[in-house]
Protein backbone atom coordinates (compact mmCIF):
# COMPACT_ATOMS: atom_id res chain seq x y z
CA UNK A 1 0.00 0.00 0.00
CA UNK A 2 2.96 2.48 1.07
CA UNK A 3 4.77 1.42 -2.07
CA UNK A 4 1.51 1.83 -4.97
CA UNK A 5 1.17 5.48 -3.02
CA UNK A 6 4.87 6.38 -3.75
CA UNK A 7 4.61 5.29 -6.85
CA UNK A 8 1.75 6.99 -8.09
CA UNK A 9 3.13 10.34 -7.74
CA UNK A 10 6.61 9.24 -9.41
CA UNK A 11 4.30 8.15 -12.42
CA UNK A 12 2.51 11.49 -12.31
CA UNK A 13 5.75 13.07 -12.60
CA UNK A 14 7.09 10.95 -14.62
CA UNK A 15 4.03 11.46 -17.24
CA UNK A 16 4.63 14.86 -16.95
CA UNK A 17 7.93 15.20 -18.37
CA UNK A 18 7.22 12.86 -21.32
CA UNK A 19 4.55 15.06 -22.28
CA UNK A 20 6.79 18.29 -21.94
CA UNK A 21 9.51 16.35 -23.71
CA UNK A 22 7.24 15.60 -26.74
CA UNK A 23 5.82 19.28 -26.99
CA UNK A 24 9.54 20.53 -26.94
CA UNK A 25 10.66 17.87 -29.77
CA UNK A 26 8.20 18.70 -31.85
CA UNK A 27 8.11 22.34 -31.76
CA UNK A 28 11.94 22.19 -32.28
CA UNK A 29 10.66 20.29 -35.15
CA UNK A 30 8.35 22.79 -36.64
CA UNK A 31 11.32 25.22 -36.18
CA UNK A 32 13.71 23.32 -38.16
CA UNK A 33 11.20 22.65 -41.38
CA UNK A 34 10.07 26.29 -41.39
CA UNK A 35 12.21 27.42 -44.42
CA UNK A 36 12.39 31.65 -45.24
CA UNK A 37 12.51 33.21 -48.70
CA UNK A 38 13.10 36.45 -49.31
CA UNK A 39 12.05 38.37 -53.04
CA UNK A 40 11.98 41.16 -54.62
CA UNK A 41 8.37 42.67 -55.31
CA UNK A 42 7.27 42.13 -58.83
CA UNK A 43 8.83 38.61 -58.93
CA UNK A 44 7.58 35.40 -58.79
CA UNK A 45 8.20 32.80 -55.93
CA UNK A 46 7.99 28.76 -55.29
CA UNK A 47 7.01 27.84 -52.19
CA UNK A 48 8.65 24.29 -51.93
CA UNK A 49 6.74 21.50 -50.13
CA UNK A 50 7.41 18.21 -50.43
CA UNK A 51 4.09 16.00 -49.06
CA UNK A 52 3.58 12.20 -48.65
CA UNK A 53 4.30 9.91 -50.98
CA UNK A 54 2.81 6.54 -50.21
CA UNK A 55 -0.84 7.47 -50.74
CA UNK A 56 -3.25 9.82 -52.89
CA UNK A 57 -3.13 13.25 -52.06
CA UNK A 58 -7.20 14.35 -51.40
CA UNK A 59 -7.02 17.53 -49.69
CA UNK A 60 -4.25 20.08 -50.39
CA UNK A 61 -4.93 23.65 -48.43
CA UNK A 62 -1.95 26.48 -48.44
CA UNK A 63 -2.93 29.26 -46.11
CA UNK A 64 -2.01 32.33 -44.06
CA UNK A 65 -2.79 32.15 -40.62
CA UNK A 66 -3.32 35.64 -39.84
CA UNK A 67 -6.15 35.63 -43.09
CA UNK A 68 -7.89 33.08 -41.56
CA UNK A 69 -11.46 34.58 -40.82
CA UNK A 70 -14.03 32.61 -37.89
CA UNK A 71 -15.46 30.49 -41.01
CA UNK A 72 -11.55 29.70 -42.19
CA UNK A 73 -12.63 29.65 -45.70
CA UNK A 74 -11.73 33.44 -47.10
CA UNK A 75 -7.93 32.81 -45.83
CA UNK A 76 -7.06 30.18 -48.34
CA UNK A 77 -4.08 30.72 -50.37
CA UNK A 78 -4.81 27.86 -52.65
CA UNK A 79 -7.37 25.43 -51.92
CA UNK A 80 -7.78 21.84 -53.86
CA UNK A 81 -9.93 19.14 -52.89
CA UNK A 82 -11.72 16.10 -55.49
CA UNK A 83 -8.87 16.07 -58.21
CA UNK A 84 -9.27 19.95 -58.72
CA UNK A 85 -8.48 23.61 -57.03
CA UNK A 86 -11.15 25.94 -55.79
CA UNK A 87 -10.77 29.32 -56.54
CA UNK A 88 -14.12 30.37 -55.05
CA UNK A 89 -12.19 29.30 -51.67
CA UNK A 90 -9.23 31.24 -51.89
CA UNK A 91 -8.64 35.12 -50.16
CA UNK A 92 -9.08 37.69 -52.80
CA UNK A 93 -5.78 38.75 -52.43
CA UNK A 94 -4.36 35.70 -54.28
CA UNK A 95 -6.99 34.99 -56.89
CA UNK A 96 -5.32 34.66 -60.30
CA UNK A 97 -1.94 34.57 -58.72
CA UNK A 98 -1.75 30.95 -57.17
CA UNK A 99 -0.86 27.83 -59.15
CA UNK A 100 0.81 24.25 -58.25
CA UNK A 101 3.97 24.06 -59.85
CA UNK A 102 2.69 20.26 -60.44
CA UNK A 103 -0.80 20.16 -61.35
CA UNK A 104 -0.80 16.04 -60.98
CA UNK A 105 1.43 16.60 -57.79
CA UNK A 106 3.63 13.72 -58.80
CA UNK A 107 5.96 12.28 -56.21
CA UNK A 108 3.92 14.23 -53.56
CA UNK A 109 4.95 17.25 -54.58
CA UNK A 110 2.60 20.07 -53.36
CA UNK A 111 4.75 23.36 -54.56
CA UNK A 112 3.24 26.67 -55.13
CA UNK A 113 3.51 29.19 -57.53
CA UNK A 114 2.74 32.47 -55.77
CA UNK A 115 3.06 35.51 -59.02
CA UNK A 116 3.83 39.04 -59.50
CA UNK A 117 4.40 39.09 -54.85
CA UNK A 118 3.92 42.40 -53.37
CA UNK A 119 4.46 43.42 -49.79
CA UNK A 120 1.25 42.51 -49.12
CA UNK A 121 1.97 39.03 -49.77
CA UNK A 122 4.93 38.97 -46.36
CA UNK A 123 3.39 36.45 -43.89
CA UNK A 124 3.41 32.81 -42.54
CA UNK A 125 2.19 30.05 -45.05
CA UNK A 126 1.42 26.67 -44.39
CA UNK A 127 1.01 23.62 -46.80
CA UNK A 128 -1.50 20.97 -44.91
CA UNK A 129 -2.46 18.07 -46.69
CA UNK A 130 -4.82 14.73 -46.10
CA UNK A 131 -4.37 11.83 -48.16
CA UNK A 132 -6.72 8.96 -49.18
CA UNK A 133 -8.07 6.61 -46.33
CA UNK A 134 -9.00 3.31 -46.59
CA UNK A 135 -10.04 2.67 -43.59
CA UNK A 136 -13.92 3.84 -41.98
CA UNK A 137 -13.17 7.65 -42.42
CA UNK A 138 -13.64 8.90 -46.09
CA UNK A 139 -10.33 11.07 -45.68
CA UNK A 140 -7.61 11.28 -43.04
CA UNK A 141 -7.03 14.50 -41.12
CA UNK A 142 -5.29 16.99 -42.42
CA UNK A 143 -1.76 17.31 -41.74
CA UNK A 144 1.11 20.12 -41.32
CA UNK A 145 3.82 19.76 -43.60
CA UNK A 146 5.23 22.41 -44.39
CA UNK A 147 5.86 25.67 -43.33
CA UNK A 148 7.58 28.87 -44.92
CA UNK A 149 8.15 32.52 -43.85
CA UNK A 150 7.98 34.61 -46.70
CA UNK A 151 9.52 38.44 -46.85
CA UNK A 152 8.68 40.69 -49.90
CA UNK A 153 11.47 43.58 -50.10
CA UNK A 154 10.96 46.55 -51.74
CA UNK A 155 13.19 46.20 -55.58
CA UNK A 156 14.63 50.05 -54.05
CA UNK A 157 14.73 52.43 -57.06
CA UNK A 158 15.46 52.08 -60.42
CA UNK A 159 18.34 53.28 -62.33
CA UNK A 160 16.41 56.28 -64.09
CA UNK A 161 14.95 57.31 -60.29
CA UNK A 162 18.32 57.40 -59.08
CA UNK A 163 20.01 59.19 -62.21
CA UNK A 164 16.38 61.80 -61.38
CA UNK A 165 17.41 62.04 -57.51
CA UNK A 166 21.27 62.61 -58.22
CA UNK A 167 20.45 65.75 -60.83
CA UNK A 168 18.00 66.93 -57.84
CA UNK A 169 20.96 66.95 -55.71
CA UNK A 170 23.88 68.55 -57.89
CA UNK A 171 21.08 71.72 -58.38
CA UNK A 172 20.08 71.97 -55.00
CA UNK A 173 16.20 70.99 -56.22
CA UNK A 174 13.70 68.91 -54.41
CA UNK A 175 12.52 66.34 -56.78
CA UNK A 176 9.07 67.57 -57.24
CA UNK A 177 10.11 71.06 -58.10
CA UNK A 178 12.95 69.47 -60.65
CA UNK A 179 9.91 67.73 -62.42
CA UNK A 180 7.92 71.03 -62.69
CA UNK A 181 11.40 72.42 -64.70
CA UNK A 182 11.72 70.16 -66.74
CA UNK A 183 8.23 69.54 -67.65
CA UNK A 184 8.26 73.80 -68.51
CA UNK A 185 11.36 73.44 -70.21
CA UNK A 186 9.47 70.73 -72.53
CA UNK A 187 7.02 72.51 -73.15
CA UNK A 188 8.88 75.42 -74.21
CA UNK A 189 11.09 73.63 -76.33
CA UNK A 190 7.97 71.76 -77.91
CA UNK A 191 6.09 75.36 -78.65
CA UNK A 192 9.16 76.87 -80.27
CA UNK A 193 9.57 73.68 -82.49
CA UNK A 194 6.07 74.38 -83.22
CA UNK A 195 6.47 77.78 -84.01
CA UNK A 196 9.97 77.71 -86.50
CA UNK A 197 8.16 74.55 -88.30
CA UNK A 198 4.97 76.94 -88.84
CA UNK A 199 7.26 80.01 -89.47
CA UNK A 200 9.27 77.69 -92.45
CA UNK A 201 6.26 76.38 -93.94
CA UNK A 202 4.84 79.59 -94.39
CA UNK A 203 7.95 81.07 -95.83
CA UNK A 204 8.10 77.96 -98.60
CA UNK A 205 4.27 78.93 -99.49
CA UNK A 206 5.16 82.73 -99.71
CA UNK A 207 7.81 82.25 -102.38
CA UNK A 208 5.97 79.49 -104.28
CA UNK A 209 3.16 81.97 -104.55
CA UNK A 210 4.78 85.09 -105.20
CA UNK A 211 8.81 84.42 -106.40
CA UNK A 212 9.54 83.59 -110.01
CA UNK A 213 9.35 79.85 -110.83
CA UNK A 214 13.09 78.19 -111.08
CA UNK A 215 11.93 77.80 -115.11
CA UNK A 216 11.26 81.24 -115.49
CA UNK A 217 14.70 82.32 -114.01
CA UNK A 218 16.83 80.39 -115.77
CA UNK A 219 15.13 81.91 -118.33
CA UNK A 220 15.42 85.70 -117.69
CA UNK A 221 19.24 84.55 -116.57
CA UNK A 222 20.10 83.08 -120.01
CA UNK A 223 18.28 86.51 -121.48
CA UNK A 224 20.55 89.05 -119.27
CA UNK A 225 23.75 86.86 -120.60
CA UNK A 226 22.95 86.62 -124.77
CA UNK A 227 22.71 90.12 -126.42
CA UNK A 228 20.71 88.55 -129.44
CA UNK A 229 18.17 87.44 -127.67
CA UNK A 230 15.79 90.63 -127.47
CA UNK A 231 12.57 90.29 -129.29
CA UNK A 232 13.62 92.76 -132.53
CA UNK A 233 16.50 90.96 -134.10
CA UNK A 234 17.46 93.45 -136.43
CA UNK A 235 19.07 95.74 -133.86
CA UNK A 236 21.38 92.70 -133.21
Amino acid sequence: MLLSSLMAPSFLLLSHVLILFVLVHASEDLRGNMREVKVKAGEEVTLECQGPTHAPIEVLKWIRPDLMSDRGLEGYVFFYRDERSHESYHHQLFVGRVELRDPEMKDGDVSLILRNVSTNDTGRYEGHVSVSNTGRRKRAQSELWCVIKLTVEDPGPTHEETWFRQIAQVLGLEENHLLYVLVSVAVVVILLTGLCCAVIKKYKNHSQNYGPSMQESEEMAMKAQDPCSCDSRSHC
